[in-house]
């Protein structure tokens, strides 16, 4: 039997770092909503442009297996309960959204 990653453990629960700072992992899988708070999915990945060493964008998962890649600047951290709003509405999400690297 494997162990699930930390994040997806029962009870777990992500706690936000001192100065604001948050892994990585911990956000993955962490629900994210429209600017309203409908929920539009979950964090599936985060996109480092590593030139600049900066996150380019994330990665969220939709219904029915969709993923759509949204620039960073449209996200929005938000601390308790730990989650991802991002800065558009629903419209954004479009089906056959191509995530880099994949066919």
């Amino acid at each position: 039997m494997t162990t699930p990653p930390l994040n997806q453990a029962p009870g777990y629960r992500p706690t936000v770092q001192r100065g604001g700072t948050v892994s990585a992992c911990e956000l993955l899988n962490q629900p994210v909503e429209d600017m309203n708070g409908k929920p539009m999915g979950h964090l599936e990945d985060i996109i480092v442009e590593v030139d600049r060493g900066m996150i380019a964008y994330v990665i969220v998962g939709c219904e029915e297996g969709q993923r759509c890649a949204l620039p960073y600047e449209l996200i929005r951290i938000e601390r308790e309960p730990l989650r991802l709003c991002v800065r558009v509405g629903q419209e954004i999400f479009r089906p056959g959204v191509q995530v880099h690297g994949e066919p």
